[in-house]
């Protein structure tokens, strides 16, 4: 048994606040909104080899796009000629291929040949795409002429450009998501060509939507330059989702198979403590993570027992403020839609930070029982997240429940209506010397409205109660109920004059107690007094001994019959119950 005590409240709700975004009146776009390129995906049965040659037929039969334009530092001209673009895109069942040839003396700055890291301080071509075309969520894809990729969750919150702080990532998308893709590159004099295949499975898409949202973009580091197919304005990031091309199926691709990731794991040692000379201890862990698209925009996250041991550590940041680093978020659970839950507040103050569950100030892991985590579209313009997780007691941590619900609501075109409500419960464990004999003191409550179009309230009952547990299995219970009933009609439960119709409003309290239930005679009974419509009610509650011999079963018969003899009436039998009307 617990004792469930509320020690460590957190509860918050936030009133639905209205937030307002738009274009500066000073950009200075050299394209309408009515050129908005789009690109018609044809697709091919040919076997396409990734190895940034294009020599397959296909590529010679597909249509080229270019044109691409300024975004940085200026957003109001082409890109020159020497320095352009080329991109070419086809598909089978399997693969979206992306071909790019991006012109360029072959003098390439890369800062760095790891996976996901610093892709936007040097040369470099990649692509956002946004599958469902709501522009909310959306898949990144970048690679250098070096061949590292890197890819990255995209949400429609990227925000504003900017220099982020040290230690501290960009809004809007997240690197820690990983996936599988392949890619190559070839180096040429004037030219490096990039031939990509991303997966469809690595996507989340709508089998119906013959449309997507899609863009290509293109760092130049010696020219500090950032070009993009799409037009994209210069106070936002190439792949903001507000700006992004259309990209069309002749034939829409087909989901082969349901997404759905089950990750589980199984983790053993031994530890020995040479110097204290005791015995080896044997180390295990186990648990699994799953990953079920509910629909194509709608996702659904289950862990059991994490480990998050294959995380990326983080990076050390030396913090001469007052106030804690918001360091990044890298374990799998909470990545995808986590804008849904994080995107509350003024930064740095925010009131959730997912990286405060599992975690102690230190960094130091707090294991997780289970985690459940519901986040996604359910419209085009409703995002819901829906999240409940339980930690196990470690070091002096109790065992945290915490449960978050949050809906993004878009109004108008680039305005939000937000709103969450947030909860956290301590669950003590453990119970003082002097109360041994008390496991648990329990309260609870309940509220039920029932109504109707028609009419402004049917019933009302509200009831608070009270529970006293002792170790024996012995309980005291004890409860308040109040009532308030819409009558509509004569009504009447025993023959005799109905009750007229109107509002009828009663109480009733109610103690109940039971004994010990192992020992060999136990007692479970109680009695309720209040009011009922327009008179009185008490009831009567008794349950027979249980587990009785049969001596004392007839001896327990006999005092029955003793006293419905003396006192005139019927002794309740097993289960029985009495109820007085006045």
């Amino acid at each position: 048994m617990r004792d469930t005590r509320y020690l460590s409240p957190l509860f918050r709700i936030m009133i639905p606040t209205i937030i307002f975004s738009g274009l500066s009146s000073g950009i200075a776009m050299a394209i309408s909104p009515s050129d908005e390129p789009f690109y018609q995906v044809t697709r091919t049965d040919e076997t396409i080899k990734i190895d940034g040659v294009l020599s397959e037929p296909i590529w010679n039969k597909v249509p080229v796009t270019d044109g691409f334009w300024m975004s940085y530092p200026v957003d109001d001209r082409a890109v020159e000629e020497r320095l352009q673009t080329k991109v070419r895109m086809t598909s089978d069942e399997q693969n979206l291929y992306i071909a790019a040839v991006c012109y360029s003396p072959e003098k390439y700055i890369i800062k760095t040949l790891k996976r996901d890291k610093e892709f936007w301080e040097g040369d470099g071509f990649g692509v956002v795409i946004d599958p469902v075309n709501e522009q909310t969520n959306g898949f990144a894809f970048h690679i250098n002429p070096a061949g590292v990729q890197a890819e990255y969750l995209v949400t429609g919150q990227t925000g504003r450009r900017r220099e982020p702080e040290p230690g501290q990532s960009l809004n809007g998308f997240n690197v820690a998501w990983d996936n599988k893709w392949f890619s190559e590159v070839t180096t040429h004099p004037d030219r490096w060509i990039v031939e990509i295949a991303i997966p469809f499975k690595t996507l989340r898409f709508d089998e119906d939507k013959s449309s997507w949202g899609i863009n290509f973009f293109r760092r130049d580091a010696a020219s500090n330059t950032i070009h993009t197919w799409a037009p994209v304005p210069i106070e936002f990031l190439e792949i903001e989702l507000g700006y992004t091309g259309t990209l069309t199926w002749d034939q829409p691709p087909q989901k082969a198979q349901r997404n759905l990731a089950i990750i589980p794991y199984v983790r053993g040692g031994v530890a020995k403590d040479y110097e204290a000379g005791t015995e080896a201890d044997l180390i295990y862990q186990a648990g699994v993570d799953a990953k079920v698209p509910v629909t194509s925009s709608l996702n659904l996250d289950l862990t059991i027992n994490p480990d998050f041991s294959q995380v990326e550590v983080d990076e050390q940041v030396i913090n001469l403020t007052l106030f804690d680093i918001h360091l990044p978020e890298k374990r799998l659970f909470f990545l995808e839609n986590s804008d849904i839950f994080d995107d509350f507040g003024i930064p740095p103050m925010r009131p959730f930070f997912s990286r405060k569950i599992g975690l102690d100030e230190e960094g130091s892991p707090i294991p997780i029982l289970y985690g459940a985590r519901l986040s996604g579209n359910i419209n085009q313009n409703l995002r819901i997240g829906v999240m409940n997780l339980q930690t196990r007691e470690s070091d002096g941590f109790l065992p945290q429940n915490y449960t978050v619900a949050s809906f993004h609501q878009q109004v108008l075109e680039r305005s939000v209506i937000k709103g969450y409500i947030q909860n956290r419960d301590a669950l003590r464990s453990d119970y003082p010397e002097k109360s041994k004999r008390i496991i648990s003191h329990e309260i609870n409550g309940r509220l039920i409205l029932d109504g109707d179009t028609a009419f402004p309230m049917l019933n009302n009952e509200s009831e608070v109660g009270y529970a006293l547990k002792f170790a024996s299995t012995a309980q005291l219970r004890a409860s308040y109920n109040h009532s308030i009933v819409n009558l509509l009609f004569l009504f009447t439960f025993i023959n005799g004059e109905p009750f007229p119709a109107g509002i009828y409003r009663y109480d009733q309290a109610e103690i109940g107690l039971q004994s010990d239930q192992r020992r060999l005679f136990s007692l479970m009974g109680g009695v309720a007094y209040g009011t009922f419509y327009n008179g009185k009610h008490v009831q009567y509650k008794q349950q027979d001994p249980v587990a009785l011999p049969a001596h004392v079963g007839s001896l327990y018969r006999l005092y029955r019959q003793l006293c419905g003899r003396v006192l005139g009436t019927q002794t309740p039998g097993p289960g029985d119950q009495t109820e007085l009307l006045v």
